[in-house]
């Protein structure tokens, strides 16, 4: 059987990825697509050959705000102003805790929980969205991204949870059964649900978390539909609606690229070929710092004692205090003591009933582990308490670092390992025809351009076949672009940009580092194709122009919005 590489001979429709990492992601994924407006291929925007945009996290910050004012008819200028402003500060953090202090924000969303995600939630829906529903991205309006899907993580399954105006609206075991309840749904409760990472948020619940007033809860409930394995007849669930508890798109795949490959399946059924590009955004990095382990704190005195010594010494003293009072010696310093003292004997006191709650429900239930563990609790009381905080302080640095940095490092290479392995087979009248992503994707990673990336890029670079010496030379970036791109990869996931951010440029930097890393990337790939063709000989002078002036001034691009700020 002879095999053929497939490759497209004019790009065709395109598809994006907008990787998590709060404002970081929304910041550098707004560069990414103002270089993509920016860019002509063809005559055309690069960006007006976009037809599918998928994201998680941060990255659906821009994702939905994109597409929203795309479906609203706004200019890309005004949309790109529109949310670098929502961006700048920390304002939203002002918004969220505003919200969680007033009762009036909460009124009409009387099932909605009281907590950190949601006053977020509500502050996307009145500062970022203006109260839009996700039916506003449904009409297949001229000039906007035809499928659009923002990624959360289901618990139920630890499977995602797709919101998108096409293709399975949920996923196989837990899905919508139409498209009438989503379409009510608020933007900001998407964005909540895309984004609301592990440690930093609560989970968000549907369907109270995304009810408001006059939007019909019985009919939310009714649009689910679950596989039988989970269904409202079986065990616990019996006569009870359908609820279920959705967090950070990135847990699953921070990237994006499961909801493409999807997404790729449908449009090769459509058009035969599929997608002639896919870039995938991406703000996370290999080059992360490792993990600290906290070492015993062993000089301090006062972490010596064993918690038992403690708990003694508290006692003494509240007898002692109690003493005093009741024979009128030093009352008020007495009074004081005892209060103190009583307050930690009442909290030891809840501690102790609390594990002996445990054990006794560990016994009813038949809970081996609780009745082997519970037991030896007491042990603790004996260490010393430098040991007790060590152990303590290993465990939370442990859990934040292996959800935040560790597993989704492991996500990322299973995400990319499943996209650049994947070959796509056709039965052509001579052959198979091969379709691999390695041509035909591009990861247009953040890091890309940094200086701790030079080795790997390089590495890559040559791996061409069209690169000469002379090539490479032309494709290296200058110290004055690694400089801006280090302080934006330097930029850790936060939903603000403070003081210190604004004193490093941190949100400039990040705009215009995706903006450059858009601009080589494209380069990189503009080249795989025949340079005597005048169609990619002309694509591949405008990118090599626009890489010098990079090279040159990293903020090229980003000033010429500045100009046309108002406009």
């Amino acid at each position: 059987m002879e095999y053929i590489e497939a490759a497209p001979g004019k790009p065709g429709p395109i598809a994006l990825s907008f990787s998590g990492g709060g404002f970081r992601a929304a910041a550098y994924t707004l560069g990414c697509l103002a270089y993509l407006e920016t860019v002509q291929l063809g005559g055309r925007p690069f960006l007006e050959r976009v037809h599918f945009i998928s994201s998680a996290s941060g990255g659906t910050i821009t994702s939905l705000a994109y597409s929203l004012s795309q479906h609203r008819a706004q200019s890309f200028i005004t949309f790109y102003h529109q949310l670098k402003e929502q961006l700048e500060g920390s304002g939203l953090l002002k918004h969220v805790f505003d919200i969680l202090e007033n009762d009036e924000e909460w009124e009409s969303r009387p099932y909605k929980t009281r907590n950190l995600i949601n006053a977020f939630a509500i502050a996307y829906d009145k500062f970022l969205f203006k109260e839009a529903t996700f039916g506003e991205l449904f009409p297949n309006k001229q000039g906007a991204v035809p499928e659009i899907c923002a990624n959360a993580t289901e618990f139920s399954n630890g499977m995602q949870f797709r919101f998108q105006n096409v293709g399975v609206r949920g996923n196989q075991f837990l899905h919508f059964k139409t498209s009438t309840i989503l379409q009510q749904l608020k933007l900001a409760d998407i964005l909540a649900a895309s984004s609301c990472f592990t440690v930093g948020f609560e989970p968000i619940v549907y369907p109270a978390d995304f009810h408001y007033t006059g939007l019909d809860k019985k009919a939310m409930e009714d649009d689910i539909e679950q596989d039988s394995r989970f269904s409202p007849e079986k065990d616990d669930n019996e006569g009870k609606a359908p609820c279920f508890n959705l967090m950070d798109g990135g847990i699953d795949d921070n990237q994006g690229v499961g909801a493409f490959m999807l997404a790729e399946g449908r449009m090769q059924t459509a058009n035969g070929f599929g997608y002639h590009l896919y870039l995938a955004c991406d703000v996370s990095s290999n080059y992360s710092p490792g993990y600290t382990f906290p070492e015993e704190n062993k000089t301090a005195p006062f972490l010596r004692p064993s918690l038992r010594t403690y708990f003694l010494i508290v006692l003494a003293v509240f007898a002692l205090s109690l003493a005093g009072i009741l024979t009128d010696n030093l009352p008020k310093l007495a009074s004081a003591v005892l209060g103190a003292s009583a307050l930690v004997l009442a909290l030891c006191l809840l501690v102790v009933y609390k594990i002996n709650a445990a054990f006794r429900a560990s016994k009813k239930s038949g809970n081996t582990f609780g009745l082997t563990a519970i037991p030896f609790l007491s042990r603790f009381a004996k260490m010393r308490l430098s040991i007790l905080l060590q152990m303590l302080s290993s465990r939370a640095t442990s859990t934040g670092y292996l959800a935040a940095v560790a597993y989704l490092k492991k996500i990322r290479r299973i995400s990319y390992d499943r996209l650049f392995e994947k070959i796509t087979e056709k039965t052509t009248g001579v052959g198979v025809e091969v379709k691999h992503w390695s041509r035909l994707a591009i990861q247009n990673a953040l890091y890309l351009l940094s200086t701790k990336n030079n080795h790997r890029r390089l590495k890559d670079l040559r791996r061409e076949t069209y690169v000469t010496d002379a090539i490479v030379t032309v494709m290296t970036p200058s110290a004055t672009l690694q400089k801006v791109v280090d302080v934006a990869t330097a930029m850790d996931t936060t939903l603000w940009f403070d003081k210190n951010h604004d004193k490093e440029k941190a949100l400039e930097s990040l705009v215009a580092s995706g903006a450059a890393t858009t601009c080589y990337n494209l380069l990189r790939w503009a080249q795989r194709y025949d340079q005597q063709d005048p169609y990619w000989s002309t694509v591949v002078s405008k990118l090599s122009e626009d890489w010098n002036r990079f090279n040159d001034d990293p903020f090229w691009l980003y000033q010429e919005y500045e100009k046309q700020k108002g406009i």
